[in-house]
């Protein structure tokens, strides 16, 4: 744990950790994450649907979003996508233990990290992440963050925001 404070340290220049944005529906893992990461350094908003993520993402300083991946109203990829495009700068980490999380999902998330890995392993990806984040000038962080969905989902994605907003 101090190897990982050490680090946060360093990637934020502080034992600060940063801000997550943690979606999932289940409620009772999204308590259980809240406890363990804060006890980290983290300060962490959780969210257990995507519509309240997306309240939270307008309302709160958000340094990264965690997202589950199946959840009822939208998957995580759709809600990766909706939150790139109202801040193209946030990276969003895919958490999930679905075995459907689909081969073209980096095209809207900058990391996927399963729920069976050990805590090390999402760890070294949150700070990997967001050391890379704050590595780019301001300027480049808005530009690497922009997407264009593919085409064959455009619909789709479409459909979703028409649906949910």
């Amino acid at each position: 744990m101090l190897r990982h404070q050490a680090c946060i340290a360093e990637v934020h220049g502080s034992a600060d950790a940063g801000k997550l944005l943690w979606v999932d529906d289940s409620r009772p893992l999204l308590g259980l994450y809240k406890t363990i990461f804060e006890g980290l350094g983290f300060q962490v908003q959780s969210a257990s649907c995507p519509q309240e993520a997306l309240d939270c993402l307008d309302s709160h300083d958000a340094d990264m979003a965690i997202l589950d991946y199946e959840m009822p109203e939208m998957n995580g990829c759709m809600l990766a996508s909706l939150m790139k495009s109202r801040r193209p700068e946030l990276p969003v980490i895919l958490y999930s233990s679905s075995v459907s999380i689909p081969e073209h999902a980096d095209r809207w998330v900058d990391a996927v990290c399963s729920k069976a890995a050990p805590r090390e392993v999402l760890l070294e990806i949150i700070e990997s992440t967001l050391a890379q984040r704050n590595a780019l000038p301001s300027s480049e962080r808005l530009l690497h963050g922009c997407f264009t969905p593919r085409p064959e989902f455009a619909a789709e994605i479409r459909r979703e925001l028409r649906r949910v907003i």
